[in-house]
């Protein structure tokens, strides 16, 4: 099974882009919030990297610059992974689960690069609220994360 990552700075057309995932959307929400955050991409407010399987989108991480108590932080928005591809362990991504494989490749290819342009501490990763159940997830897939609240909102946060 041949895997790539494509990387998305260009604008987006929303029906298409919405159409690399076809019907993996488990949820109205998960495509809510996907075209949300195509339509900060177009703002040039973030990027995306789409991960292919055998030609096939099967997910994708989004990123931008925030800041978290005044230290620049990468943070990883949104994590998607195609409903039909989770909760499987895939040989080509070194028996990982997509999003650890999208996790992985963001704090090991992504961050020591912006890091050597940038200087920046943290990786934050914001897990939907809605979903109770991503918080713990993620915090299972990052046993050296710590948990941080801030402005309300519920933050991984890994130190780089």
């Amino acid at each position: 099974m041949f895997s790539k990552i494509e990387k998305y700075d260009k604008k987006l057309v929303i029906p298409e882009f919405l159409n690399l995932f076809n019907d993996g959307f488990k949820t109205n929400r998960e495509k809510e919030l996907l075209v949300n955050f195509i339509k900060e991409h177009n703002k040039s407010k973030n990027t995306f990297y789409v991960l292919e399987m055998n030609n096939k989108s099967v997910g994708m991480v989004s990123l931008k610059f925030d800041n978290i108590n005044t230290n620049p932080t990468l943070d990883i928005d949104y994590i998607f992974v195609h409903k039909d591809y989770r909760k499987k362990s895939f040989k080509t991504l070194g028996n990982r689960k997509i999003s650890l494989f999208l996790l992985d490749f963001v704090i090991k290819n992504i961050a020591p690069k912006i890091k050597d342009l940038v200087n920046f501490r943290y990786i934050s990763l914001y897990p939907d609220k809605q979903n109770k159940k991503l918080i713990k997830y993620y915090l299972s897939l990052l046993p050296n994360s710590i948990d941080l609240t801030y402005k309300n909102e519920t933050w991984i946060i890994l130190k780089i």
